[in-house]
């Protein structure tokens, strides 16, 4: 008899420090979406890194003595968080005035990317890289989340699940089912539609709806991958 009145308490410990292990795991490996801009250029980026310092060791980034970054490093990471990273402010100084024989001239204007083509050597490719040779559309993006879906409520056209890594198109210019990637977002498959979406505009889906307002509106280059 005493044994089995000392097994009761001994065993809902037990069940107790099981179900705390068991949470701080979930805990240490939860993904988040954090946006990280760099020199004005955002991009959302999935992470289980726990501060802003394992965050920038994930991706691979060491801040330079002209730079600084928008939170300290130490900062744990929440789901939406912005972090950015900027250039050190240079100290002001008086605009000289140009010669009377030097004429002043407006800056050369850069290429935009244009609506339809194809990636190639002499296109500015950044971080696209490496989808050389592949279909390339530039589009007007917007985020939006699972509460922002209408009377579809969790569900895409193609009856999945509302998440990040889904994005809604005009299946006139991307087919359902294509895989894409999507500039400062990643790799994603067109699996959704909207009233809104029509001709050049995608719609990019995110696991909150904070998230997905905080991305804003913006052009992006859109690779077809398949």
């Amino acid at each position: 008899m005493p044994f089995t009145t000392h097994t009761r308490p001994v065993a809902a410990t037990l069940v107790a420090l099981t179900s705390l292990v068991a949470f701080a795991q979930t805990s240490a490996t939860r993904v988040q979406t954090v946006i990280l801009t760099i020199k004005g250029e955002n991009h959302v980026l999935r992470t289980s890194a726990p501060t802003v310092s394992q965050l920038l060791q994930e991706q691979n980034l060491t801040l330079t003595e002209d730079q600084k970054i928008s939170v300290p490093l130490n900062t744990p990471l929440s789901e939406g968080m912005q972090v950015a990273i900027e250039s050190k402010a240079a100290p002001a100084s008086a605009p000289k005035a140009a010669p009377a024989s030097m004429k002043v001239v407006a800056p050369a204007k850069k290429e935009t990317a244009v609506s339809r083509g194809t990636l190639s050597s002499r296109s500015s490719l950044g971080s696209l890289s490496r989808y050389e040779g592949k279909r390339v559309l530039t589009l007007m993006a917007t985020g939006y989340g699972p509460g922002e879906n209408g009377p579809w409520g969790n569900r895409t056209f193609m009856n999945t699940r509302v998440r990040f890594g889904v994005v809604a198109v005009d299946p006139r210019v991307i087919k359902l089912g294509t895989r894409l990637y999507v500039e400062g977002y990643g790799e994603c498959r067109a699996e959704d539609t909207g009233g809104a979406i029509k001709g050049m505009r995608i719609d990019l889906a995110f696991d909150s709806d904070r998230v997905a307002n905080q991305y804003g509106r913006r052009k992006v280059r859109v690779v077809i991958l398949d």
